[in-house]
C-alpha cells in the first residue's frame, strides 16, 4: 500500500495507514479498496486536519521495476468510479463487475 500513501498524505496529511477492505490481483494489475486512518487505528479528523471527509479509497495499480505504480486512484470512491473499469480490467478484478 506504499504506492497509495503519497495520495492519501496529500489528501489527509501524514501520517496515514490503511485498513484493506478489498484486494484483488490478476497477472498484470491490482485493484485495491482501502480505508485511510491514523496509525494505530485513529480516525482522521477532517475538522482539525482541514480535509474532505474520509471515505473509501480505491486504486488500480500495476507492477513496475520499483514495486507498484498507481494507474488511477479515487479518494472518497463510489461505485460509479469502479464501474468505469468493468470493460477495461480482467473479469473478477472489480466486485461490481462480477
Amino acid at each position: 500500500m506504499d504506492a497509495l500513501r503519497p495520495t492519501a498524505e496529500r489528501e489527509y496529511r501524514a501520517p496515514v495507514e490503511f485498513v484493506v477492505l478489498e484486494l484483488r490481483r490478476s497477472d498484470t494489475v491490482v485493484f485495491a479498496s482501502v480505508q485511510p486512518q491514523r496509525p494505530g487505528g485513529g480516525r482522521i479528523d477532517c475538522g482539525y486536519d482541514n480535509c474532505r471527509p474520509v471515505g473509501r479509497m480505491d486504486a488500480i495499480l500495476q507492477p513496475d521495476e520499483n514495486g507498484w505504480r498507481v494507474v488511477d486512484v479515487q479518494t472518497d470512491a463510489d461505485d460509479r468510479w469502479r464501474m468505469q473499469y468493468c470493460s477495461q480490467l480482467p473479469v473478477g478484478l472489480v466486485s461490481e463487475c462480477d
